[in-house]
């Protein structure tokens, strides 16, 4: 069975079956790594000895994931697991890391946070106000307001504007905006500074405000630069113009669904397991090759099992494998991964083709 589920997991990875044994470093063990009893891991490898150890009766179902493993550890040249230590040397595994424990966030999302943030970045320049005279906070506060609503309406003006204009090219999302991916306001520095020349105008304590100068100015920054984040968001919104990804990342993402249910298995544990990276990496790996068997309308079960992606939907303790967008997207990334992979192996094919008599 085990041989079988090894032959299926190579035509659903669609890998020479050598490929699978890791250059030959691979071991398969059954009932032989531990002395089982209760609660007793159903399978587990062993990194230092490069074996995969298999319960004589209980390991059905998880040579997938443990194979994932071992190939993490093979991945890793001799360091460790790689998923652990992706650096700028993997983009392919720095870029499944990433996306397993953050996701793309909703325009909607964006657009909640980035307001909420530019009000924020609005009061707290108010609170530096305190110098002033208590009879003029108020109007000084009704003159900030109003330039709230003026900055965000010309920067509104502008990304619609600059937005209408880039959408046309088939190549859009890179022209127009700033290494987040909003629109790039040329002038956004010099809104704050706007603000607060009025500010100025209106303080009549300016001893006071010279102090409070710098604070007062970061966060009039601070809103300016999320209000261009907003409003970024609602041109998109009005024009029906699709945001870039790269907007929707970075600094915007947010923790993704899978991360977040091992985060709730994890509250059962008194140390982190579930969403430990290693854990994650090879549960996502389990839920790609369920996907790619089911593709086909095949079916594995001592290979994999447990990994589909309704068998633990709304489940309160935590779901301990991907769904939705987290699935879709782990897929594209998984497909990257082994693509990689797949080429070391046909490599190795050829330079030993290269050397038989």
């Amino acid at each position: 069975m085990a041989f079988d589920s090894l032959c299926d997991l190579a035509a659903a990875l669609k890998l020479p079956p050598k490929g699978l044994s890791l250059d030959g470093s691979l071991a398969v063990a059954f009932g032989s790594r531990g002395s089982g009893g209760k609660n007793a891991a159903l399978a587990h490898y062993e990194p230092s000895r490069k074996v995969i150890n298999l319960t004589r009766m209980n390991g059905a179902g998880s040579l997938a994931h443990e194979w994932w493993h071992a190939l993490d550890d093979h991945l890793g040249n001799g360091a460790g697991f790689l998923s652990e230590r992706v650096s700028g040397r993997n983009p392919v595994m720095g870029n499944l890391v990433g996306r397993m424990r953050r996701r793309l966030a909703r325009p909607d999302e964006i657009l909640d946070l980035t307001e909420r943030n530019a009000r924020q970045g609005l009061d707290n320049a108010r609170s530096w106000l305190f110098g002033q005279p208590q009879e003029v906070r108020h109007q000084l506060f009704d003159v900030m307001n109003a330039e709230y609503a003026r900055i965000e309406a010309a920067l509104y003006d502008e990304a619609r504007s600059r937005i209408t204009v880039v959408q046309a090219s088939p190549d859009y999302a890179k022209q127009g905006f700033d290494d987040d991916g909003a629109v790039d306001f040329a002038k956004s520095l010099s809104l704050a500074d706007e603000v607060f020349e009025t500010i100025r105008k209106h303080c009549p304590a300016k001893p006071a405000l010279r102090k409070a100068k710098e604070k007062i100015e970061g966060n009039l920054r601070y809103m300016v630069a999320n209000l261009g984040k907003a409003v970024t968001v609602k041109a998109a919104r009005d024009l029906g113009v699709p945001l870039p990804e790269l907007f929707r990342g970075r600094r915007n993402c947010l923790p993704s669904d899978f991360v977040q249910e091992a985060e709730k298995l994890d509250q059962t544990r008194s140390s982190p397991y579930w969403a430990t990276t290693v854990e994650l990496f090879a549960r996502a790996g389990a839920a790609y090759v369920i996907d790619k068997i089911d593709e086909v309308g095949g079916r594995s079960d001592y290979l994999v099992y447990g990994a589909d992606e309704y068998r633990y939907a709304g489940n309160e303790v935590g779901n301990p494998n991907p769904t939705g967008e987290d699935r879709k997207a782990l897929a594209a990334c998984f497909d990257a991964l082994i693509a990689d992979y797949r080429l070391v192996c046909l490599k190795e094919a050829d330079q030993e083709a290269l050397v038989e008599p």
